[in-house]
């Protein structure tokens, strides 16, 4: 055998292991999203677009590049260099799909900057580059567009295409404090306000503010330390923390609607040996929260009503997943996905992500 073709079969079995293979199902039970062969240096995020029925997935080349590849369901991929300016000390913080073919990324760089890159997944292109700065200090994701709030306390607009709407800056106040989390109650109605997470030395406090930044109404205050898990969607706050006064196998969780009323307010079964790591809002009140076990083989997900008893089921995950990334479910066809990273103990340079579908407990799991 020639030495050209010894090379030839060297480097076609270097490239199937690094090769990225993929099945994407989709029918009445199942939905199952597989990825081998993803280098170990790899970045991976799964994040959901505003649209309940939106997911979107990035996986860069490794966790400083500007190198990705981007999944939605509604196109198999797109390879996208994030920023071209500056490939290779890029770091990609989060994505988010805001319509059927706009993705936003945020990403943070070595000059101590975060960007948000607007990217048109129909084309594979990068449309615009804002920057988030000493000036520019908080973004906010509408259904239409994004809002900058800026340190002098202006709120600049911006369409989908990242163009400045060119309205007149509104005046918006930023808390007291330091900004934890602020989320429009509506990703439609701008006017509806924001729930803001505000922290404060050790004190962590969560507020209704409204459409200027003006505080509406102070919601519920504990120490940084104790917080767990919150969601802001649906136009619902909901948050989970850990009391000291409770047993170990117990949280306390709260839930507050875009008028600042109490809806829920209870303590819940909580095992110390599993991490409470999502927090999802039902559309009429009420919530799911996920959970897994220490070795990452179960996920518990548990349905919190407002009316009556939680319903709850335990779920069997892949053998050798070493990381969770996200759970979110769909009220409509009564399931939930769960992502996680898969290692494969036959190929130590590779590992696998895997989306996978299952049916919600009670009478949630029974719609669809």
């Amino acid at each position: 055998m020639g030495l050209l073709s010894m090379l030839s079969i060297v480097f076609f079995a270097l490239f199937a292991v690094i090769t990225v293979t993929q099945s994407w199902k989709i029918d009445d039970s199942t939905w199952l999203l597989k990825f081998k062969g993803l280098s170990k240096d790899s970045k991976i995020l799964l994040g959901k677009g505003i649209d309940d029925n939106q997911v979107v997935f990035i996986e860069c080349l490794h966790i400083k590049s500007a190198n990705c590849t981007i999944y939605t369901r509604n196109q198999d991929k797109c390879n996208v260099i994030i920023d071209k300016k500056h490939p290779s000390d890029t770091s990609v913080l989060s994505v988010t799909q805001v319509t059927g073919n706009k993705v936003i990324v945020e990403s943070d760089r070595k000059d101590q900057n975060n960007v948000i890159t607007l990217i048109d997944t129909d084309r594979c292109e990068v449309m615009k580059h804002l920057q988030l700065n000493k000036t520019n200090l908080v973004k906010i994701i509408f259904e239409n567009g994004i809002d900058m709030i800026t340190s002098t306390n202006k709120r600049i607009r911006f369409d989908l295409n990242g163009n400045p709407t060119y309205e007149r800056p509104k005046v918006f106040r930023l808390p007291e404090g330091d900004v934890v989390k602020l989320a429009p109650v509506s990703r439609r109605w701008r006017s509806k306000g924001f729930f803001a997470s505000i922290s404060n030395d050790t004190q962590l406090k969560m507020n209704l503010i409204l459409d200027d930044g003006t505080l509406y109404k102070e919601l519920l205050e504990i120490r940084t330390y104790q917080l767990i898990a919150e969601d802001q969607s649906k136009q619902f706050l909901t948050v989970c923390w850990d009391d000291d006064t409770l047993d170990n196998d117990k949280i306390k969780c709260a839930q507050y609607d875009e008028l600042a009323n109490e809806k829920f307010k209870k303590e819940l079964e909580h095992p110390s040996s599993e991490k409470l790591f999502a927090l999802r809002n039902l559309r009429n009140g009420g919530f799911v929260r996920f959970a897994y076990n220490k070795n990452l083989t179960k996920i518990r997900a548990t349905v919190a009503y407002l009316d009556r008893e939680p319903e709850q089921s335990i779920y069997n995950i892949n053998a050798g997943t070493n990381e969770i990334l996200l759970a979110d479910f769909y009220e409509k066809d009564g399931t939930f996905i769960v992502a996680y990273i898969d290692k494969d103990d036959t190929a130590p340079d590779v590992k696998g992500f895997v989306l996978q579908k299952y049916k919600l407990p009670g009478s949630l799991g029974q719609q669809g």
